[in-house]
Order: C-alpha cells, then structure tokens, then sequence
C-alpha cells in the first residue's frame, strides 16, 4: 500500500530495543512505525486506520504488526496499556505483572499449554473501564526462550524461531476453536520468582503497592514524550482499575514443576 514519500517523515522520536528495531517517527500527523528496513505501518493520529507496506508474507511483518502495533493504537482512544501478560476463563481474567525476568511469559505460556487458560496478551495488556474494568485479547502466542520451550514441552509444529532473537521462539497458544473474548479483569498479580521459595503461596498485596506496582509498567504510545501531558489521565485510569480488582504478590520457585500448584491458586482467584 502506498503510504506517501517516507522521506518526509520526522526524526526518529523513540527506538524500542529488540531484534526488530522498531522505530517511532512523525508523518504529518499521523505515527509512523518501522522495523528494519522495510516494513513501515502509518497510523493516523485519531487510531482509526493503519496502513502498512513491506513485506506481509514475512514472520516479522506480522509479528510487529500483531505484538507491538495494534495493542498500542487503543492508547489513542482513552485506553490504558501495562507491560503484562494476561490470562484467563470465560469468567475473568487475571493481569500478572512483573519487573523483567519475572517469568510473565514463560508462566503464561506453561498456564496456556498445560492448565488450558486463554493466553490473552504476552507482553502487552489492554485495559478499560467501562461498568468495571475489562481485559481485552491482544495477541496470539506468546515468546519464550529455546530452553523454556524445551522445558514445558511446547510443541515444535507450533513454535517458530523469531527473527533478530537468537535463542528464542514464538509459539502459538491453542484457542481450542474459540478466539478470546473481552472479558472482566477480577484480579491484578505481581510476580515475584525466588529461587528460595519451594511452593508458590498469594499474599494479598494493598492497592497503593499493587498501583504502585503497576505504574512501573504503564505504556505510553510515544515513550519520547517526556512532559506527557496526559499522563495524569493514564495514572487516573489505571488506579481505578486497581481499585476495582484483588490484588495479590505471587511468590513462586523458579522451577516448572510448580505450574499445577500456581494453576490452583490463580484459578481460587476467579471463583
């Protein structure tokens, strides 16, 4: 699709790292997104229309497009997005948080395979509040390292190697027929993985530390915009939505022999 002459387009305002090397910059008013060097989605400043060029037929095209573009656009209609992963049922669903290295995939991965949650989002999670506050999907698969593959047994005919991650896979969550639906979030989880802990154990966790907890992952579309004028909204919103739902610290060992005992204690959340 003809997107105009890229040339024109400002500096670039924001470059995420990663394999990708996606990048942020300013055509006219709308955003324009590109990884490497050929793959470019222009956005309109309203979010109601992007447009894309490159290579579609490409793992990277697409992965871009699915993970890291389209869960951002909501942003620019008064939705509030959190560096999270989220899973759950057809009664609700649970945000698991956490610093990097916290095990969000991989333990959203190993619940989707082995437990049979819906995964919702990997990596980036979509919120609103309406009635109360709602999870909505935004992906289909979720990446984990070679070894955690190996470890949960992932099957190999729905993992594929990511393009610019050495070592790392992208494996496809089994929907069972059913895409995920938008469902009511019910509770909010920091992880915490400890290689001292032998059994994984919730402890309630206050709205002020779960809020706090959860600003640390708060996404903005432009992360270049340091003012951020409509930050303070972004903060509002969020702290309702935490209000709104139990919030828990899940203290859990690190090793994959716990998946069942973390399954009981999440599923004891939606009931």
């Amino acid at each position: 699709m003809d997107l105009g002459d890229l040339s024109e387009a400002g500096p670039v305002r924001f470059r995420w790292r990663g394999g990708y090397d996606l990048t942020l910059r300013l055509l006219g008013s709308d955003w324009l997104f590109t990884s490497g060097d050929c793959n470019h989605y222009l956005v309109s400043a309203a979010g109601d229309r992007i447009r894309c060029a490159g290579n579609p037929g490409s793992f990277e095209f697409s992965d871009v497009l699915v993970r890291r573009i389209l869960p951002r656009i909501p942003l620019l209609v008064d939705a509030t997005l959190v560096h999270a992963a989220a899973i759950g049922d057809a009664t609700g669903g649970i945000l698991m948080a956490g610093a990097s290295g916290a095990g969000k995939s991989t333990l959203s991965a190993a619940l989707s395979h082995r437990a049979g949650w819906t995964l919702l989002s990997d990596d980036l999670s979509v919120l609103r509040y309406e009635e109360g506050p709602l999870l909505y999907p935004a992906a289909s698969g979720v990446c984990v390292w070679g070894d955690s593959q190996q470890a949960l047994g992932l099957p190999a005919e729905r993992c594929r190697s990511m393009p610019g991650y050495d070592g790392k896979v992208w494996f496809g969550a089994d929907v069972g027929g059913r895409p995920p639906v938008v469902v009511p979030l019910r509770a909010f989880v920091s992880l915490a993985r400890s290689d001292d802990c032998h059994a994984p154990r919730l402890q309630p966790l206050s709205s002020s530390d779960a809020f706090i907890d959860a600003t640390r992952q708060l996404i903005l579309f432009d992360p270049s915009d340091h003012a951020a004028s409509r930050l303070p909204e972004h903060f509002a919103r969020l702290g309702r939505i935490i209000e709104s739902v139990a919030c828990y610290s899940l203290i859990y060992p690190s090793s994959y022999r716990a998946i069942q005992e973390i399954d009981s204690l999440l599923r004891s959340l939606l009931r």
